[in-house]
């Protein structure tokens, strides 16, 4: 962070740069803060959790204006960011995997790479979609064929939460699960094949959209 001392070790050595990771903190920003999220650092779906939310505000809002720099556009006042600094995120793409012991595996990609991090809980999502995440575990750990689930989107509306599923083949058992799960919760839609797939439920607009 800006006003950190660190102590680092070079690790890849390029032309115009070099890679290198932190080893230590010598000195230690006023706007560092200890993550709320315990699988910060792992997950790649937060980077800006170690900061305290009037600097997340700061940088978003330099974000933002260097962006619109680089199309030649000024902006002399962009405002301020309101909101919650957790529970303000309505829409996640979670991933599925069953590991080599057949356990299931419910999360993000960790940072820059296809492993999943498996989690319990994320303090960034609205509270309906939080509480999605226990029921959706117990589910998949019910299917017969969960290695046939890619991934989960989640997105919250204003008057339901939507279960959106990738499913690379159809499983007559385990879509009879899905479909009891979502009659009391959720508006399901699913997502079959992989390179031209067959939607249903409020999966087709999305399909058609991506036509």
């Amino acid at each position: 962070m800006p006003g950190e001392h660190v102590d680092v070790a070079v690790h890849l050595t390029r032309k115009r740069f070099d890679e290198a990771h932190i080893k230590s903190l010598l000195t230690t920003s006023e706007q560092r803060v200890t993550p709320p999220c315990p699988h910060f650092g792992h997950c790649g779906g937060c980077d800006l959790q170690h900061l305290n939310v009037d600097a997340q505000r700061a940088h978003k809002r330099d974000v933002v204006r260097d962006l619109f720099a680089r199309q030649g556009i000024t902006l002399k006042d962009i405002g301020s960011i309101q909101g919650d600094d957790q529970g303000y995120r309505r829409r996640a793409r979670l991933g599925v995997k069953v590991d080599s012991q057949g356990n299931t595996r419910l999360g993000f990609r960790a940072a820059h790479s296809h492993r999943l991090v498996d989690i319990e809980r994320c303090p960034v999502l609205v509270d309906s979609l939080q509480q999605l995440l226990t029921p959706l575990r117990e589910l998949l750990e019910s299917l017969d064929a969960p290695r046939q689930v890619g991934h989960i989107e989640l997105l919250a509306t204003a008057t339901t939460q939507v279960v959106l599923v990738r499913q690379l083949k159809e499983h007559s058992q385990d879509a009879e699960r899905w479909q009891a799960f979502a009659q009391h919760q959720v508006a399901l839609g699913t997502w079959l094949g992989r390179d031209t797939p067959h939607c249903t439920g409020i999966a087709q607009r999305l399909c058609w959209k991506s036509r």
